[in-house]
């Protein structure tokens, strides 16, 4: 890991990609909506739920 890579991690900048897979309508009835995300990094992340 180079010492810019090492920066970023520790400022928490960068690192993280989401992408979301649902469909692309829903109707006002419905309860929930059925679907995936994917998170991806660079590097090894630690994810901490708030």
């Amino acid at each position: 890991m180079s010492f810019f890579d090492d920066l970023k991690n520790k400022m928490n900048i960068g690192g993280i990609s989401i992408e979301l897979y649902a469909p692309d309508y829903a109707k006002k009835s419905d309860d929930f909506i059925s679907g995936t995300f994917t998170m991806t990094t660079e590097s090894e992340q630690i994810c901490k739920k708030h």
